[in-house]
């Protein structure tokens, strides 16, 4: 009431801070924390947003482990399977239980490599929306800190 009578501006936004914690696994983390100056006339709803878009799909954890990968391109380097005669060291598989078993293989190596590839494509283009925010970065190493007393 006292505001509208005296014509000043509300409470106005000018700054938005946003971390995101990315679980690498085995105690390992990555952390990207963004401060954004808000020049008048920005929506802050917009640029969180943005922010929190882009700060997803910074995701550094590969969606396929790098063993698995290797093994998809090993399978897939492969000649394509065929059905051949019985093989005698295992006798509960058929030839044709075999040939299932090695298609699904060589499918289930393809889709590794797919996904892979899609997250590959993705980080890059969160990569360069980072990027494009500008600013400057710091680094920070928690060993840094410690006392070895």
């Amino acid at each position: 009431m006292e505001q509208q009578a005296l014509n000043l501006p509300g409470p106005r936004i000018s700054r938005i801070t946003l971390g995101r914690l990315h679980n690498l696994g085995n105690y390992e983390h990555v952390r990207y924390e963004v401060t954004v100056e808000l020049p008048p006339g920005t929506s802050p709803a917009s640029v969180a947003r943005e922010l929190e878009d882009t700060l997803n799909a910074l995701e550094p954890k590969q969606p396929v482990s790098g063993w698995d990968l290797r093994q998809a391109v090993k399978t897939l380097a492969l000649p394509e399977p065929v059905l051949e005669p019985k093989d005698d060291d295992d006798p509960f598989e058929s030839p044709q239980d075999v040939l299932r078993r090695k298609k699904a293989d060589r499918e289930r190596a393809r889709l590794h490599i797919e996904r892979h590839e899609a997250w590959v494509k993705s980080r890059d283009a969160a990569l360069r929306r980072f990027d494009a925010l500008g600013g400057s970065a710091q680094w920070t190493d928690a060993k840094d800190r410690w006392d070895d007393q």
